[in-house]
């Protein structure tokens, strides 16, 4: 049994990036976002890299059509975190642990994907301009797509701190 995550609804990995970075912004569509999302995953699957993911679907009912994708990409990963409104309950994968968010909950509108490894990182953290129940073709979300070394290690500390998992270790 895992312990229990306590999530503050006012915690935002977009947030935090535009705090840490003043960064060029880019306003895309949903379509989009699964591409970034897709390219993060491949290089993990890939180049079988050993990274800790923290992947945010909004919604479980918007990760159930990749489980069979985060099967494989679980072989490859050191952990998996996914996080998302338990609006259906997602099925047991080894090495994916589900952190439940509530509607409410800044997180439940971002869609974000952290990656890091030794020689790896990778980091999507955007926020809905639109609502999660519009049609896919009029979804649009800002955010950014980042290769930031610094960046990326940023946000994994801040998640790995906040779902108690060990740090990753050092890579200098």
């Amino acid at each position: 049994m895992q312990p229990k995550i306590a999530v503050d609804p006012t915690l935002s990995v977009y947030g935090l990036v535009r705090r840490t970075r003043d960064l060029q912004l880019m306003l895309t569509s949903r379509r989009t976002m699964s591409f970034i999302s897709y390219e993060i995953e491949n290089a993990v699957i890939q180049q079988d890299i050993r990274a800790r993911l923290f992947a945010g679907f909004q919604r479980m009912s918007r990760f159930l059509p990749q489980v069979g994708r985060y099967r494989q990409l679980a072989q490859h990963a050191e952990m998996i975190y996914v996080f998302g409104v338990m609006d259906v309950q997602p099925p047991p994968i080894a090495n994916v642990r589900y952190i439940p968010l509530k509607p409410e909950y800044q997180l439940a509108k971002e869609w974000f994907l952290a990656a890091e490894a030794r020689d790896y990182f990778s980091l999507l953290a955007t926020e809905e301009m639109t609502s999660p129940d519009d049609p896919d073709y009029q979804r649009r979300f800002q955010g950014i797509w980042s290769y930031d070394e610094e960046l990326s290690t940023i946000i994994q500390e801040w998640l790995t701190s906040m779902v108690g998992a060990r740090p990753l270790p050092s890579y200098d």
